[in-house]
């Protein structure tokens, strides 16, 4: 007999096909991937989705020019000083709500009888050194030269009986598109009651913190007692604003904007019947604490000059971060000049001292950031249309005028981009059909997943 080993019989494994070894499949989520290029491609072409690049034209219009007059006769010591006088100054400042707060600075809105009879001593030298003289100091020292400063700026400590102003008038007026304030007519009450109209308005003092001292306690290295920041108010709806950022999120070298009215933009070379707001770009130098009162000051490349005061600095977000307030120059030629803002939270600590809840719904900026994006696109019959409407909602819109002819002219000029009748049709197709590729390919996903862990389970318990 043949002896023969006996062998140990093989196991039949379960059914393993090869696609089931790994728990996904590429081409599945390839599909995946293509249904959501097919929907995004569609949403894109359709113009529903597009990367845009920040146009400071979209907040510039909430930009205003601010005119300031106070007249009256300055009283001191008893005794009146000279006739009748009126002062004031031309300022910027940025509308933060449909509804007609402005944002400024303080020395823009706030004039006080220390600062006429400052002002008025300035510019006449020989009413300062008469007026040195009065306060036993003697003229021709250097000492008294060199401390007159010192001198002036006591007179902001004098009571009302001391120096006052009577028969005081105070106007603050603002203009809320191009048209500039005409004064034909130089008295007093002609000024002090110049005509409202859409595009003048009278504006209101609603809060200020902001101490006159402060610029001649600077010069003298004292430091600042209080903010430079106002709110005014002018009686609107429906204008457009800059929304209020947090300045605290700013960086060194942010990119930034300026937006102002510089008095010396509008000069001899310029036709100056309309007003234009100057708009620099640069960014962010320093960010530096202020002497004295700490709060946060932005120095910044950006040109400002007089005039830009209370104006916005905005970051690439369009939001308002800052009030341009101090344009500083030292004696020494070789410095630069260096222009410094204040951060925006001055203003909304006057918003929460006066319980002002801000008004942000505004038909016109609506319309107008609507007009603003089709025209990009050159669907410039429909951009006209948001034109239109935004200048039906606030008439003294700015940009409004100008944009509407550009508009009209790419018209006519056969730039116009009109949709398709399908052009709707076309979109949502591809995005319906992207989305039931998704659908379709995310089941195949799970369905591969679900046979690889029945087929491995198998093959575990086999």
């Amino acid at each position: 007999m043949k002896l023969t080993k006996k062998r140990k019989s093989k196991q039949q494994l379960p059914p393993h096909p090869k696609k089931h070894h790994k728990p996904y499949r590429f081409k599945h989520f390839a599909i995946f991937f293509l249904g959501l290029m097919i929907g995004f491609a569609g949403t894109y072409k359709g113009g529903y989705i597009e990367q845009k690049k920040f146009d400071i034209n979209t907040v510039s219009p909430a930009s205003v020019k601010i005119y300031h007059f106070v007249c009256g006769t300055l009283k001191y010591n008893g005794q009146t000083y000279g006739e009748e006088t009126c002062d004031g100054g031309v300022g910027t400042g940025f509308l933060v709500s449909s509804d007609g707060y402005i944002a400024t600075s303080g020395h823009v809105v706030v004039l006080e009888p220390a600062d006429i009879m400052v002002s008025e001593l300035k510019r006449n030298p020989m009413a300062l050194r008469q007026f040195i003289a009065s306060m036993g100091v003697d003229v021709q020292s250097s000492v008294a030269i060199g401390s007159s400063d010192t001198l002036l700026s006591d007179l902001y400590d004098l009571p009302p009986e001391k120096l006052s102003l009577e028969n005081k008038r105070e106007a603050i007026y603002v203009s809320l598109g191009d048209r500039p304030m005409v004064i034909n007519d130089e008295s007093p009450d002609k000024v002090l009651n110049y005509p409202e109209s859409d595009y003048i308005k009278k504006a209101e003092l609603i809060a200020a913190n902001y101490s006159p001292k402060d610029i001649l306690q600077v010069e003298q290295d004292k430091g600042f007692s209080a903010r430079d920041d106002a709110l005014i108010k002018v009686d609107v709806v429906n204008a457009p604003f800059i929304p209020l950022a947090e300045s605290s999120k700013m960086k060194q070298n942010d990119d930034i904007s300026l937006i102002g009215f510089p008095a010396d933009a509008d000069n001899q070379l310029t036709v100056n019947d309309n007003i234009t707001p100057s708009i620099t770009n640069g960014n962010i130098s320093s960010i530096r604490t202020s002497n004295g009162l700490a709060s946060r000051l932005f120095q910044t490349d950006a040109d400002a000059s007089e005039g830009n005061s209370g104006g916005p600095a905005v970051n690439q977000s369009g939001e308002a971060f800052g009030v341009v307030t101090y344009r500083f120059k030292d004696s020494n030629e070789a410095n630069a000049p260096k222009s410094y803002i204040r951060d925006i939270d001055g203003i909304k600590e006057l918003l929460n001292d006066k319980k002002i809840e801000l008004n942000t719904k505004s038909a016109s900026q609506e319309h107008w950031l609507k007009g603003l994006d089709l025209a990009s696109e050159k669907r410039y019959t429909k951009a006209l249309e948001e034109y239109r409407l935004t200048n039906k909602a606030f008439p003294a819109h700015r940009l409004v005028g100008a944009y509407s002819h550009e508009a009209e002219q790419a018209i006519k000029n056969g730039e116009d981009i009109k949709d398709p009748p399908y052009a709707l049709i076309l979109t949502l197709s591809a995005i319906i059909g992207g989305a039931i590729t998704v659908i379709i390919s995310a089941l195949f996903i799970v369905n591969h997943r679900v046979q690889h862990q029945r087929y491995k389970k198998s093959f575990i318990n086999y």
